[in-house]
């Protein structure tokens, strides 16, 4: 753009040169007919002339060359306004555990039991915690739907239920994605497990709610 504007200067000046040399010639060629003159001076005129009109058409030529829009920013090219960027997708605030919890807690409640996966996986529980895979622990509650189970586990204190929360993610049924929140009731400790069919996630089913 710099050397576009400096031919744009250069034009006007170029332009009134050539006019001067017109206006200067005009007289002199009419003089240059009479008898007596000398031919050779006028024709020197007139490639002056010539050379200043050739001059004039390349600075017009460079100064179109150097507006030429492909050389502009797109948007400026093309007239348009500048192409604002789209703000960035709102992230939602993360969840808390009691916000969880009740949202897991309000899809259990709107599953229906699948009966197959539903009795075969509570009978798993019962039978894991029949053994001594989780010692000094005891299951009170077991409901599993169609995507995803809740089970309440009592602790005869805070240790053992330290020892089930270790050992359980890796103990079927267990073994998949889970969700695992302290029960808050009075006596002896208890958490409250969600823990999603294989194949499922407890993600997608609080999406559903």
């Amino acid at each position: 753009m710099r050397q576009a504007s400096q031919y744009a200067l250069l034009l006007p000046f170029a332009a009134a040169g050539l006019w001067l040399v017109h206006a200067w010639l005009t007289p002199r060629a009419a003089a240059s007919s009479a008898p007596g003159d000398r031919p050779s001076e006028s024709s020197r005129m007139q490639a002056k002339v010539a050379r200043l009109e050739e001059l004039v058409e390349r600075l017009q030529r460079a100064s179109y060359a150097s507006a030429e829009p492909s050389s502009l920013p797109e948007s400026v090219a093309s007239g348009g306004a500048t192409d604002v960027p789209e703000p960035p997708p709102a992230v939602p605030a993360p969840m808390n555990a009691a916000d969880v919890q009740s949202s897991l807690l309000a899809a259990h409640h709107a599953q229906r039991r699948d009966p197959k996966w539903s009795n075969e996986t509570e009978a798993q529980l019962r039978n894991a915690f029949s053994g001594t895979t989780f010692p000094g622990t005891s299951l009170v509650e077991a409901d599993c739907r169609t995507t995803f189970c809740r089970a309440v586990v009592e602790g005869k204190d805070d240790s053992s239920l330290e020892t089930f929360r270790e050992n359980m993610t890796h103990t079927a049924p267990f073994a998949t994605e889970g969700f695992v929140t302290n029960a808050g009731a009075e006596g002896a400790p208890r958490v409250i497990v969600y823990f999603a069919r294989e194949g499922e996630s407890l993600q997608g089913v609080t999406q559903e709610i």
